[in-house]
């Protein structure tokens, strides 16, 4: 008789189970980022304006600028409250927010990552 498992049973079970432990990680790494997502949104409720980046880091700046992003988009169909990586404002919030960088977003914005809401 030959041996219980064969090569392929256990190349099989290997790639299954790596399967569900990658399956698993990326289920974590959404819950995260929608958690982030909320906090980002949180900080938004206590900015007096779109414009006011007072809350924001120097670096989340930088990020702004190496995106683009502009508070008033020179493409009419182009808009941040259009673009698929918007946050739209949640409760008293008045501003939206991007997935992209943190702070306050005008739904009237732009930046170079725009993305068509599928």
């Amino acid at each position: 008789m030959g041996p219980k498992y064969s090569r392929r049973k256990f190349l099989q079970k290997s790639l299954n189970l790596g399967s569900a432990f990658l399956s698993m990680g990326l289920m974590f790494i959404g819950c995260q980022s929608k958690k982030d997502n909320q906090e980002d949104q949180d900080d938004l409720s206590s900015v007096e304006s779109c414009s006011d980046l007072s809350r924001v880091s120097d670096s989340e700046k930088e990020k702004r600028k190496v995106y683009g992003y502009t508070e008033q988009s020179p493409y009419s169909d182009n808009l941040c409250s259009n673009c698929d990586l918007y946050l739209p404002p949640e409760g008293d919030n008045k501003c939206g927010g991007c997935i992209l960088f943190k702070g306050p977003v005008h739904a009237g914005g732009y930046c170079d990552y725009w993305a068509s809401e599928a």
